[in-house]
């Protein structure tokens, strides 16, 4: 907490300095690093009052990078997207603060639209690998932040598109080889999907969660137990998507056995 609070004075000085030297990449380089210190130490803040002010004044100097940069570097659209994405983690943060249901939404709407630009211009930029990876980062956030909208809004084509991004950002962490960032997206499908009663597709993404947790366990060996324990979850949690499916269907002993197996897994579970 202190740590961040000597950010933000720190950032202060540096944006004055910024200003007076009339150089635009200096300009960027402190509100950039101002609106970061102030977002961070926001998170920290336990008065809501204080939370939003510092959340309302983190945007604003975002808003002003945007335009900033906009206006300087034009076409450096990793610059622009980078700042689109946190533009988006500020809005998701002020939705997450707020008590009004409209402002709320309004908040997560534009968060939504700064994440798809952030997604849309860095993607036109990324030519190395390391860089897709941040963009599926960005992808993954995307399908959270829409999640939350549906459960605002109650719209299922939010649901629809979470699941398309999530799976987007499962097949780049894959082909980075971060199996274990991987296997997050395919449970965040499988979730989305269980929500949907869409119990086989589910069982199938807890399968794919299940393998990459497993993967993430032989290149990470002094992790091992840690990734075989979350991989031995979400193999319980396919066996617990195929007992619905077999419960909807009305096959009741396949069910059983289903849950029996579960029960089998889980006991292996720290």
């Amino acid at each position: 907490h202190a740590l961040l609070e000597k950010a933000v004075e720190t950032g202060r000085k540096g944006l004055e300095h910024a200003n007076r030297s009339g150089s635009p990449d200096a300009l960027g380089s402190a509100l950039h690093a101002l609106s970061k210190a102030l977002l961070f130490y926001s998170n920290l803040e336990r008065g809501k009052e204080e939370k939003i002010m510092l959340q309302k004044e983190a945007l604003a100097f975002r808003e002003e990078y945007i335009k900033t940069m906009e206006r300087a570097f034009p076409f450096n659209y990793w610059v622009l997207g980078l700042g689109k994405n946190y533009a988006a983690l500020i809005e998701a943060e002020l939705s997450r603060s707020e008590i009004d249901k409209d402002k709320k939404t309004a908040f997560l709407e534009k968060a939504v639209l700064d994440m798809e630009d952030a997604i849309s211009y860095c993607t036109k930029w990324a030519s190395q690998q390391w860089q897709m990876v941040v963009i599926a980062g960005f992808e993954d956030t995307l399908g959270v932040l829409l999640n939350e909208l549906y459960l605002l809004t109650n719209d299922g084509e939010n649901l629809t598109r979470a699941i398309e991004v999530h799976q987007n950002a499962a097949e780049k962490f894959k082909k980075a080889n971060f199996p274990s960032r991987a296997a997050e997206s395919y449970w965040k499908i499988a979730s989305i999907q269980d929500h949907l009663g869409e119990h086989q597709k589910a069982a199938k993404n807890f399968e794919k969660a299940f393998a990459e947790y497993k993967a993430a366990s032989r290149r990470l060996p002094q992790f091992e137990g840690f990734y075989l324990d979350y991989a031995v979850y979400m193999k319980a949690w396919s066996e617990i998507q195929t007992a619905k499916s077999a419960h909807n269907n009305k096959e009741y002993s396949v069910a059983m056995k289903q849950y029996e197996e579960t029960a089998n897994l889980l006991k292996q579970s720290k």
